[in-house]
């Protein structure tokens, strides 16, 4: 009778079957019981009649703490021990609150992870606009680049036909006879070559015909100075593609004379020095008689 109500005492208590077998087991039923109550007694027992609500007051009081055993006693202290533990770690069991705990770890982790995926995405779309107006500036910037290039190249173009016609526009030469005592009295006119070159800038003079040819289009400056000794007289012209544009006459005896004159040249425009028929010049190394001309500007 002990035995059978230690048992519905443990029954109260809510252990598990399992708990009050192995009670039963190693303490209170002595090995001639355990023929008479046996597992599915213990079950159908605790099942059928020990419930909360069958136990009446009277029937209560007669389970003292006399009457449990001190096994049962201890097992009592570990129930309530388990139960406040129990509700302490929110009423789980320790395999179970690892698990939620690595669980909560996890969801913490992954919330920092959203939150610095959000930032990280925050930051890439501001790259990407940092990117797109670096872009935009590159590309304004290669179409300013290629504007200069087109610049430069024409200006290079330029400074080029500049240096081309500042060559071209710096025309002069000088020239003297180069004869040593009087040359002339022929029949005919002919058209002097003056072989002394003092200067040629530009290459118009012609040291082999006498003539000059302008090299550009232009406003030129000629003069020409011839001197005699004889009785002879000495006269010439300054002609212009076949038309004299000035001449030149001087006193027998030891005369000179000299003339000069500006025109307007176009490019190929010819112009030379002709010695009239019966006429004299004199030239030594003194260069008495020479022949000149120069580019004032150009048009």
């Amino acid at each position: 009778m002990r035995a059978i109500t230690a048992l519905l005492m443990l029954l109260l208590l809510g252990l598990t079957e399992a708990d009050v077998q192995n009670i039963v087991n190693e303490n209170e039923i002595s090995p001639e019981k355990q023929n008479i109550v046996t597992e599915n007694e213990i079950s159908s027992l605790g099942q059928s009649l020990v419930t909360g609500s069958d136990i009446s007051p009277e029937k209560q009081s007669i389970v003292t703490d006399s009457e449990i055993s001190p096994d049962i006693q201890h097992m009592e202290v570990q129930r309530n021990t388990s139960e406040f533990q129990g509700d302490s770690w929110g009423s789980c069991q320790p395999d179970m609150c690892n698990l939620l705990m690595k669980i909560g770890a996890m969801e913490a982790r992954m919330t920092a992870s959203e939150s610095k995926v959000d930032t990280l995405h925050t930051m890439n779309q501001g790259l990407a606009l940092q990117l797109r107006n670096t872009e935009t500036r590159l590309t304004t910037t290669e179409i300013e680049l290629r504007n200069t290039e087109t610049r430069l190249s024409t200006s290079e173009k330029q400074v080029e036909e500049l240096k081309e016609n500042a060559v071209k526009e710096q025309v002069v030469f000088s020239a003297g006879f180069g004869f040593d005592g009087n040359y002339g009295h022929f029949n005919t006119e002919i058209t002097l070559v003056y072989k002394k070159v003092f200067i040629n800038i530009g290459n118009g003079y012609n040291k082999i015909t006498g003539i000059f040819t302008a090299p550009v289009r232009g406003v030129y400056h000629f003069t020409f100075y011839h001197h005699h000794l004889t009785i002879n007289r000495c006269q010439a012209s300054l002609n212009k593609n076949g038309m004299v544009i000035s001449s030149i006459a001087c006193e027998k005896n030891y005369g000179m004379a000299s003339n000069g004159i500006t025109v307007q040249l176009e490019v190929g425009d010819q112009v030379y020095v002709r010695l009239w028929v019966d006429s004299l010049l004199f030239d030594n190394h003194s260069h008495f008689s020479n022949f000149n001309g120069i580019l004032l500007f150009t048009q």
